[in-house]
């Protein structure tokens, strides 16, 4: 007879469910992109794209090898990411780069 070491709630995986960090770390960052997307809604862009303008404000010229590297991105997801904000067109992209312009830089 086998027998399996079952969570409180009964569930084989609840207790990893409850105590891995990985899984919490993933579930909060859904929730948060979920409301950054739909906050950022009313611009045409999502938070990835946000995130994307935001990166490219403050670390200025920079070549797309060197801003998937920043970003964790691979080569494929920025083209991707960067031909979305493109369609956004020029005021599009004024509009969020002078929100993303009143964020504090870095050390400031």
């Amino acid at each position: 007879m086998r027998t399996e070491k079952r969570s409180p709630a009964g569930k084989p995986g609840a207790e990893i469910f409850q105590h891995c960090v990985m899984t919490r770390a993933r579930q909060i960052s859904r929730v948060l992109t979920a409301a950054y997307d739909q906050a950022l809604r009313p611009f045409g862009i999502n938070a990835t794209q946000f995130t994307l303008l935001v990166l490219v404000h403050e670390l200025g010229p920079i070549s797309r090898a060197d801003l998937g590297r920043r970003n964790h991105h691979d080569r494929s997801t920025l083209t991707r990411m960067m031909a979305a904000t493109a369609m956004m067109g020029d005021d599009g992209v004024a509009a969020i780069m002078g929100i993303a312009a009143k964020l504090p830089k870095r050390g400031a």
